[in-house]
Order: C-alpha cells, then structure tokens, then sequence
C-alpha cells in the first residue's frame, strides 16, 4: 500500500478548507446514537458531548430551530448534496 504523496495530501486538505461543509460521515460521528426526535439545541448540546469539532458546532448552530424526527432529517438540512467527502477520497488514495 502507498500513501498518497505530500502534494496530494496538501490538495486534499486545500480542498477541505477551501469547502468548509461538513460530511454525512463527520454528523454522525458528532451525533452517535442521539435520541430522535430532537430540537435543535438537543443536537448541539449531543455533538458537543460527543466532541464534536470547530466544523460542525457551527453547522449545528445554523440550523433552523425546530424538532429533528432522524439523522437523515438533521443530514439533509446540513449536508450539501454537493458536498465532498475528502477524508474519504484521502481514505481512497492510502489504499491504492
């Protein structure tokens, strides 16, 4: 297995900074077996329990503030149909 050259590795957090939306992958990190339905300040106060960093906090806070009935409800109001996963593509470059 080779890593990804440090060209690439800086392309790809290039990206990520330069698209600062969060993934399907970093919400659910961030809210890990939260309970449904939720409202909003629910959301943020699990993701905060649960660690979550400097991207997603924000995003949470930006939500509108109603009751959440499941996660594909919360990833749908915050998740970018447009957005990239870049660790995933990282992930893809390691193995390869």
């Amino acid at each position: 297995m080779e890593w990804p050259s440090w060209r690439r590795r800086a392309e790809l957090i290039a990206a990520r900074a330069s698209n600062p939306n969060i993934t399907k992958h970093q919400l659910s990190q961030a809210l890990h077996e939260m309970p449904y339905p939720a409202q909003r300040w629910q959301l943020i106060i699990w993701a905060d329990f649960n660690g979550s960093g400097w991207l997603v906090m924000p995003t949470l806070s930006e939500l509108p503030d109603r009751q959440y009935n499941d996660f594909d409800e919360v990833c749908r109001a915050v998740v970018p149909e447009s957005a990239v996963d870049t660790e995933h593509d990282l992930l893809e470059e390691w193995v390869r």
